[in-house]
């Protein structure tokens, strides 16, 4: 990492198996693992502006990130620039034209405690959620995100526009027929996602929580819960049937950008009725199917990153987690190495950090 956050200039090795990361708060630790995440997903958890990745006690204005890395037995090289509002992505010496060029060529699952928003936070979360995990599988589902983002972006600017006239109305018409089409690809990969998602994480729910406990997933879109397939006809018809109240409210209020996830515990809404250990757990198991679906998908075990979310559970669900992911390489942070993996025999790597440096 060069000019990367509180890091300066720092290189950084990793063991295959668990690497604790420690140190007092604020001192870099999880921006480790963000840097790491960022060659995974080409974006930061934490923002969506490369310019606050920067360090802000250098006058430089660029960051840059290397990462070598085997994946699928072969060594591979990732670097990612920012420098005067410009983005670089070069993969083994190729520089990429496009962001999503970088999807799928390394594959990370990072949990953070921020993760308990995805039942806790607004629609938003659980949307970031699913479509992170797709963007992360599938480069195409990244490209069709954008366009469709782009194309919410163009109706939304035209629905300001303050002349009520005949020719803005039939140009609503025609954004709303291109909306519905890529609008119904993109809920409808998300329902196709989502039913894997349901079966995993309802599996490995039961396991936590000696089977006391079911989890269930569905997606709330146009109509309510859609289950399977979603028609491109009642993506249009609401589209259409909504054109006053939005040019009231000048803003698109009806498609994939709005829909929601309803995440159930034993039938019940997990974000109105469940309590702080059924929503850590839920959450715990969403993850956890991720990290299968995208092994599954990729062909290649995922680095699990693990923010600062071991010390909030007890020590045998810290162990299950590990256990889970024994044959992947794991990398943590925490405040106390001791409280972490206690009586752990496996050969595990401390890494210490002070101030953006690593101290040997």
């Amino acid at each position: 990492m060069t000019n990367y956050r509180n890091y300066i200039e720092q290189t950084i090795s990793f063991d295959k198996g668990i690497n604790i990361i420690h140190g007092k708060n604020g001192q870099g630790k999880t921006n480790i693992l963000e840097s790491i995440f960022i060659c995974s997903a080409a974006k930061s958890p934490r923002t969506s502006n490369y310019k606050e990745l920067i360090n802000q006690d250098t006058k430089d204005n660029y960051f840059v990130i290397n990462m070598e890395y085997t994946y699928k037995d072969t060594d591979n090289y990732i670097k990612i620039k920012y420098d005067n509002k410009e983005k670089t992505f070069i993969y083994n010496d190729i520089c990429l034209e496009k962001v999503g060029e970088l999807m799928t060529r390394f594959s990370s699952v990072l949990f953070t405690p921020e993760d308990l928003y995805i039942i806790k936070g607004g629609p938003d979360y659980r949307r970031k959620f699913i479509d992170m995990l797709i963007c992360q599988i599938d480069k195409g589902y990244f490209y069709l995100l954008q366009k469709y983002n782009r194309l919410i972006k163009q109706k939304n600017a035209s629905l300001k526009v303050e002349a009520d006239s005949s020719e803005k109305t039939a140009y609503i018409h025609v954004l709303n027929e291109y909306l519905a089409d890529l609008g119904t690809k993109v809920i409808n990969k998300r329902l196709e996602f989502l039913h894997e998602i349901k079966i995993r994480s309802n599996k490995i729910h039961q396991s936590i929580s000696s089977h006391l406990e079911e989890i269930d997933l569905r997606y709330i879109s146009v109509d309510g819960v859609t289950e399977d397939v979603f028609e491109k006809e009642t993506l249009k018809r609401k589209l259409d049937n909504y054109i006053e109240r939005e040019s009231i409210r000048k803003t698109c209020l009806v498609g994939p950008h709005r829909d929601d996830i309803e995440i159930c515990i034993n039938g019940k809404d997990a974000r109105s009725f469940g309590s702080q250990g059924q929503i850590r757990t839920a959450v715990l198991s969403l993850k956890l199917s991720q990290a299968d679906i995208m092994e599954q998908k990729n062909d290649a075990k995922p680095v699990i990153l693990l923010d600062d979310v071991l010390s909030e559970l007890d020590i045998s669900r810290q162990r299950a987690i590990v256990e889970k992911f024994h044959n992947n390489q794991i990398i943590i942070t925490c405040t106390d190495k001791e409280k972490i993996l206690e009586n752990r025999n496996d050969n595990i790597r401390y890494i210490f950090v002070q101030k953006g440096k690593i101290i040997v």
